[in-house]
């Protein structure tokens, strides 16, 4: 089924998922999938049309690269309990790296999400997405999963390091994507950022 936006139902059901994913891709590169943990906290309905997720550091940085040159974006949640569901959000994306909103965030974006994680070293960005297309399907092949608990692995990496050591490691690891574009640690997105070359080819 299809439907124009999210429905008092969607909301409720998706925000009780401990996972998604979000995928995206460039013009004529590769396509890439990511999964995203830590739902509470970090995921926000901000209307029936859109949604907003927090974006932490890691070794790439592919979706901030995509949303910054066309902003397809597809994110899914997939029942692991209950009724067998895929709920799937097609939209277009928008980076808001984190300096920019804890310089000025009129729309109290911030507030949406927990403190723990937007006071996070790891937190880099802001990813929202307006959706143009809302699309559920049947999940009969889908295994059942039980939740044991979040991995903290990467909190306590980026909660042992400075918030200068966290933003080092963006720029070395996250000024490209794998297809040579500008992302998170690039001067595009940060003019006090140094210049760095692309440390692989696509």
């Amino acid at each position: 089924k299809t439907f124009e936006c999210l429905s008092e139902q969607h909301i409720a059901w998706l925000l009780e998922q401990k996972l998604f994913f979000v995928a995206s891709a460039a013009n004529g590169g590769h396509v890439n999938v990511s999964p995203k943990g830590y739902v509470e906290g970090t995921f926000a309905v901000l209307s029936p049309s859109s949604v907003a997720y927090l974006d932490f550091t890691g070794s790439g940085s592919e979706t901030i690269a995509h949303s910054m040159q066309n902003g397809r974006i597809t994110v899914m949640f997939v029942a692991f309990k209950g009724d067998p569901v895929i709920l799937r959000l097609y939209g277009t994306s928008k980076c808001l790296p984190r300096h920019l909103l804890e310089e000025k965030d009129d729309a109290g974006l911030l507030q949406k999400f927990g403190a723990e994680f937007v006071q996070h070293n790891a937190f880099r960005a802001v990813i929202v997405v307006e959706v143009h297309r809302v699309q559920s399907s049947c999940g009969f092949s889908i295994p059942f999963y039980d939740y044991l608990g979040e991995r903290n692995v990467l909190k306590d990496y980026f909660a042992e390091r400075t918030a200068q050591q966290a933003n080092e490691y963006r720029i070395l690891k996250n000024s490209f994507s794998i297809d040579q574009l500008p992302s998170i640690g690039h001067r595009i997105l940060n003019n006090k950022a140094p210049v760095v070359a692309a440390r692989f080819k696509a």
